[in-house]
C-alpha cells in the first residue's frame, strides 16, 4: 500500500476574486492534484447566511432557524444529503468512482465523514502520482475552524480583489446565471455583504501560521513573479510552463455546471475595468462605497504586508474605491 504523505493546500476568497485563476495555474504543476470546488464543509455544516454573508436575521422565524443551525453545529450534526452528494461528486471528478462504496448512505455526524473526506482526498492524490492536494472552494474561508480539525497541516492562500470590481463581477454573473447563484448575489446588498464578510474572515486569519494573502491585481499583472512566490510558500518548484498550460486544466477543475469559468482557457490578464460603473447607477455606486467603509484599504494593507515579508519588489496596488 502506498502511504506517501500528502501535503494540503486550500485556495479561498470571495467568489469572483480570482481563485479559479490561481487554481488553474497551480493545477498545471506536475506535483499538484486538484478537482472542481468540493463545497464539502459548507454543505455539511451549513450556516451560509450567517457565515458567508453576515446577514442579520430577517425576522423571528429566521432567528429560530439560526438557533437550530447553531445547535446542530455544536453537536457536530450535518446535512446528510448535501454532505454525501458533495463527497460523491468529489470522488467522481477525482477519478475515484470505485471508492464510492466507502461513503455512508446517511451520514449524521461531521467528524467521521470529514475524516473520510481527508482520507479519500489523499488517496486520489496518490493515485494520480501527486504529492500536494489543492482544494479550491472560495467559501471555505468561512469554515477554516472546522477544516483545520481534519487537515491540521493545511496551507491557506486567500485571494483578494478590488472591492468594486469584485462586487460588480458577482452581481453580473448572478444576473446572467440566476439558476446557479444564490438569490443574495442578485442584490447590491448581498454582494457588498459577501465581500465584507470575506474581508472580515480574511483579516481574522492574518496572524495565523500557514497563511498567504494574495491580491488578484498582482497575479494578473505579474503572473510569473507572483506564482514563484506562491510555489515557494507551498514548497513547490516554480515552472514557467504552469502559465502556458493552465488552459489544459479546465476539464479537471471546472464542473459541468460552471459555464461562467470559460476564461480559464484565456490568456492571463486583469478583468478589472468598467463593469462597476456600467452595472450600477451613480447613487448605487455611492451607496456601495459608503457601505464598504475602510475595508478595501484594510485588505490592501493585508496583502501588501504579506508580500513585503517575502519580497522587496514593487507591487501593483489594489485600486481604490471611487464612486
Amino acid at each position: 500500500m502506498n502511504d506517501t504523505p500528502i501535503e494540503h493546500a486550500l485556495v479561498v476568497g470571495c467568489p469572483r476574486s480570482g481563485t479559479t485563476l490561481l487554481q488553474s495555474t497551480l493545477a498545471a504543476h506536475p506535483d499538484v492534484f486538484s478537482t472542481p470546488e468540493t463545497h464539502f464543509f459548507a454543505d455539511a455544516i451549513g450556516q451560509r447566511a450567517e457565515r458567508l454573508f453576515a446577514l442579520p436575521p430577517s425576522g423571528w422565524r429566521e432567528r429560530q432557524r439560526r438557533r437550530l443551525r447553531q445547535w446542530r453545529a455544536q453537536l457536530g450534526l450535518i446535512h446528510p444529503r448535501g454532505a454525501r452528494r458533495r463527497l460523491c461528486s468529489f470522488l467522481r471528478h477525482g477519478g475515484g468512482e470505485d471508492l464510492l462504496f466507502r461513503v455512508p448512505p446517511m451520514p449524521l455526524f461531521l467528524a467521521p465523514l470529514a475524516r473520510l473526506y481527508a482520507e479519500l482526498g489523499d488517496e486520489l492524490a496518490r493515485r494520480d502520482g501527486r504529492r500536494l492536494w489543492l482544494e479550491k472552494t472560495p467559501g471555505h474561508l468561512h469554515y477554516l475552524d472546522a477544516i483545520e480539525q481534519y487537515l491540521p497541516d493545511i496551507k491557506v492562500i486567500c485571494v483578494v480583489r478590488s472591492a468594486p470590481d469584485n462586487i460588480a463581477s458577482m452581481y453580473d454573473v448572478a444576473t446572467r446565471y440566476p439558476d446557479r447563484w444564490r438569490r443574495e448575489y442578485r442584490t447590491v446588498e448581498g454582494c457588498v455583504g459577501r465581500w465584507i464578510a470575506s474581508a472580515r474572515a480574511a483579516e481574522a486569519q492574518a496572524h495565523r501560521g500557514g497563511r498567504m494573502f494574495l491580491a488578484y491585481e498582482e497575479l494578473a499583472a505579474n503572473p510569473a513573479g507572483t506564482l514563484e512566490r506562491v510555489c515557494a510558500f507551498l514548497g513547490l518548484t516554480f515552472e514557467p510552463a504552469m502559465i502556458e498550460q493552465r488552459g489544459a486544466t479546465y476539464d479537471r477543475i471546472v464542473g459541468d455546471h460552471e459555464p461562467h469559468k470559460q476564461n480559464v482557457r484565456e490568456t492571463i490578464g486583469s478583468r478589472n475595468g468598467t463593469k462597476f460603473s456600467r452595472l450600477f447607477t451613480p447613487s448605487q455606486q455611492a451607496h456601495i462605497v459608503a457601505a464598504l467603509g475602510d475595508w478595501p484599504g484594510r485588505m490592501e494593507a493585508l496583502c501588501r504586508g504579506h508580500l513585503h515579508t517575502v519580497s522587496n519588489g514593487a507591487h501593483p496596488a489594489i485600486p481604490a474605491v471611487r464612486a
